[in-house]
């Protein structure tokens, strides 16, 4: 088996039987225009993710257009700290079912197989992320109403997408690990 399908067994390569080049083209041209391909996918992969990222800020810093969302949101007699709790102790959990997942079972690494090993993690943390959605509906419904649920999911995206910017040196499960990266 080839190298790079024991290192990447989940991605599927693609290749043609023939490549031709054209006149005055070498195989090391063909290689150049692939690292550019891949790097102008990388950039608009990182743009996209700063799009949401601004998109999910300007929710919370916009609010309902004349305060922010926390205040906003805070600010309202008629909702109990209950639903404060609600929305933001599932979260908790999710957060040390992921450290969970990061330092027993290795979730970072590619092939690692966490779902066999903690086969709980996957439905606890989908019941969390239910049950912290109702939490935030009813906390931001009377800033938004109908559309709370978009809100809702424009804010989880964005935070999503700030973890892709998170360095692998938090991730390393062992001492030293993130040192085997810059060494090699």
């Amino acid at each position: 088996m080839h190298p790079t399908l024991k290192k990447y067994p989940d991605e599927i390569l693609e290749a043609q039987d023939e490549v031709t080049l054209k006149a005055g083209e070498n195989f090391d041209c063909i290689a150049l225009v692939q690292q550019r391909a891949r790097r102008r996918h990388q950039l608009r992969a990182k743009v996209e993710r700063v799009v949401w990222i601004l998109t999910s800020f300007c929710i919370i810093y916009y609010g309902d257009g004349s305060v922010d969302l926390v205040t906003a949101s805070t600010s309202q007699s008629g909702v109990l700290w209950s639903w404060y709790v609600l929305a933001f102790l599932p979260i908790g959990i999710n957060m040390w079912i992921m450290c969970h997942l990061v330092r027993r079972h290795q979730l970072q690494h590619r092939g690692s197989n966490w779902s066999r090993k903690a086969p709980w993690a996957l439905p606890a943390s989908s019941i969390c992320g239910i049950i912290s959605f109702i939490g935030f509906a009813k906390l931001f419904w009377h800033v938004y109403g109908w559309i709370t649920p978009f809100v809702e999911v424009f804010l989880c995206i964005g935070f999503l997408m700030i973890t892709c910017f998170f360095p692998d040196v938090c991730f390393s499960v062992t001492k030293g690990d993130h040192l085997k990266k810059w060494n090699s």
